[in-house]
């Protein structure tokens, strides 16, 4: 299976409000606490607020490793992957 990004594509997002939550299953552009700028599959909302993160595949940081983050270190969901070949939608609406 071929991952969804690929190095050297590039991702137009879409900037979320602040009061905008964006939904499981989302590809999302994070400020990760030790990682930096990061591209994950958001997971589900927990109890205390905070979000779960997966990644990618098969190569990425495993999700026991990327911890959860809070709404606020969630800066955008992805809308277009661009890679040399081919634009492909990553939102459905």
């Amino acid at each position: 299976m071929r991952p969804l990004l690929e190095e050297g594509d590039f991702i137009l997002f879409h900037r979320l409000a602040a009061t905008k939550v964006p939904k499981p299953g989302a590809i999302v552009i994070v400020h990760h606490e030790h990682l930096g700028t990061i591209v994950k599959l958001l997971g589900e909302e927990t109890p205390s607020g905070r979000f779960k993160l997966a990644g990618l595949s098969v190569v990425s940081t495993e999700a026991a490793h990327l911890g959860q983050v809070k709404r606020q270190d969630i800066v955008g969901q992805a809308m277009v992957r661009i890679s040399r070949h081919s634009v492909l939608p990553l939102w459905a609406g």
